[in-house]
């Protein structure tokens, strides 16, 4: 079973009706808007003026963001780019799964900006030997908390964002680049949040090798759940007769 999905395949649900609830309220906490990770490599190393010609395109941080992503054996990295239309200054910070089996992924994201001849280092936020945890209410997951670094960005340039093994005992795993911000959901933004929150908690994301087993347990949850519903609804029919 893949890390994620270990982290309890039922709370798929939960966390879908607990996203719902959030977005529901004036001012929900901890709204990073979810970005997850294709499922194809982006390590391809290209020529100066285009040093990595398998970036993944992803929004801009203008806004609090969360990009999940899985870091596969046969990878060096993942890379990601995106071109703010406003100045931003945010911070960036790198978050592991708290897992016993990823207790040595300490992976690194770095903040690179184009320059036409290469990447120019901007920032650098890595995974420090001593991790303090927290809990995060949309996934419920819990999660080691990474450095974190100030980025300043600046409208129409082009960013890239690398995500490293580290220099830890372990290379692969799943990760969380989190982007501070403000906290703005539109209407689509919920409708795409509601749909990926199952998925992170599932990981199914990125590169992680497919793993049935959690799929399987959360159907055998809501099957439960449709069946005690039913059998409410057929007790309380029986009295009203």
């Amino acid at each position: 079973m893949t890390p994620l999905a270990r982290t309890a395949a039922p709370a798929a649900a939960l966390a879908a009706v607990a996203l719902a609830c959030a977005l529901a309220a004036p001012a929900p906490a901890y709204a990073h808007v979810p970005v997850l990770e294709p499922s194809r490599s982006s390590d391809e190393v290209g020529r100066p003026s285009e040093p990595y010609p398998g970036a993944v395109g992803v929004r801009a941080p203008e806004v609090s963001l969360a990009v999940y992503g899985y870091l596969a054996e046969d990878e060096l990295f993942d890379v990601y780019d995106f071109t703010p239309s406003e100045p931003v200054s945010t911070h960036v910070s790198i978050l592991v799964p708290a897992e016993e089996d990823l207790g040595r992924f300490r992976p690194v994201v770095t903040v690179e900006r184009a320059t036409g001849t290469g990447a120019r280092l901007v920032a650098e936020a890595a995974s420090p030997p001593r991790r303090e945890t927290f809990f995060e209410p949309f996934t419920l997951q819990t999660l080691y908390r990474g450095e974190e670094a100030t980025v300043t960005l600046e409208a129409g340039q082009r960013y890239y964002l690398r995500v490293s093994p580290g220099s830890g005992g372990r290379r692969t795993g799943p990760y969380v680049v989190a982007f501070s911000g403000p906290e703005r959901f539109g209407a689509g933004d919920a409708v795409r949040t509601l749909v990926r929150v199952p998925r992170i908690v599932l990981g199914l994301y990125g590169q992680a090798a497919f793993d049935p087993v959690p799929l399987l347990v959360l159907g055998a949850v809501l099957a439960i759940g449709a069946g005690i519903l039913i059998a409410i609804r057929r007790r309380a029919g029986s009295r009203s007769r």
